[in-house]
């Protein structure tokens, strides 16, 4: 089932709505470009599309005729009960950026998934009075973490467009107060520049790309109260699989490495 909605709180309800009715999901973020959903949809077999509004359109043209196109503007209020699942069956697809080629589509299962959110939770001490930040696009292995993360832990999960700016986002984590700031290091080096503090940050989770020192002074600047967490995980893996902690004293210098391997996981560098 793909998911062509825009990144707010119907996405994750819809994540859900498929899992519960037994269908593997396939996150599609509606600011791609057609060709690339189009790619994706192909390849991915999409047997139905969830969509609303003005994407209704746009999730029709993704699928043959006669495949249903579910608009959750009008869907049906009675919920079934959950379908029975196998812990090997397929809970999602995710497509990679097609950065060495045509995009992959990489398959998790429900027990992968659910062994990727318990090491995520695990590692930022996620509790249910935690508040997490949603800023990554909705068809990438970091939104769907902090889905499912906060879905299975009772903590509440701000969802944040991220083509908005700096200054939108400011504002954004001025009003929601979260406590966890997951981000890329780019975001950050542009919300650092807008000189703002936050004081309501325990833990800024940053990764997805190379972090210098220069990040890591930009942070401790704008979280004086928050720990520093980076790592590593990649698509094609559907997973984190090395993580640091980074001091605040002394400042490091340089690059920053990724760290240790996860508890569960064993990294090799060949």
């Amino acid at each position: 089932v793909g998911i062509l909605l825009a990144h707010e709180a119907r996405f994750p309800a819809a994540m859900l709505a498929a899992s519960q009715a037994g269908h593997p999901f396939v996150p599609l973020d509606a600011t791609h470009p057609a060709a690339r959903l189009a790619a994706i949809a192909a390849d991915a077999g999409l047997a139905a599309v969830v969509s609303a509004g003005d994407l209704l359109a746009r999730a029709a043209s993704l699928v043959p005729p006669g495949m249903p196109v579910i608009d959750l503007a009008g869907a049906a209020q009675d919920v079934p009960p959950p379908a029975a699942t196998d812990p090997a069956a397929v809970a999602m697809v995710l497509y990679t950026s097609g950065s060495t080629g045509a995009p992959k589509g990489v398959f998790q299962d429900h027990r992968g998934l659910l062994h990727d959110v318990l090491q995520y939770a695990n590692a930022i001490h996620l509790a249910p009075d935690d508040r997490l930040t949603s800023l990554y696009s909705p068809a990438t292995a970091g939104a769907v973490r902090d889905i499912w993360a906060a879905l299975l832990t009772g903590a509440a999960l701000h969802i944040h467009p991220p083509q908005r700016g700096a200054v939108a986002l400011a504002a954004f984590l001025h009003a929601a107060a979260p406590s966890v700031f997951h981000a890329v290091p780019v975001v950050l080096r542009h919300l650092a520049a807008t000189g703002q503090v936050f004081a309501s940050l325990r833990l800024g989770y940053i990764a997805g790309d190379r972090l210098d020192a220069g990040d890591v002074a930009d942070f401790f600047r704008l979280a004086p109260n928050a720990l520093l967490l980076t790592g590593l995980g990649t698509t094609e893996a559907s997973t984190i699989y090395v993580q640091r902690f980074i001091p605040r004293e002394p400042l490091p210098t340089g690059r920053i490495p990724v760290g240790h391997a996860m508890p569960d996981r064993l990294a090799l560098l060949l």
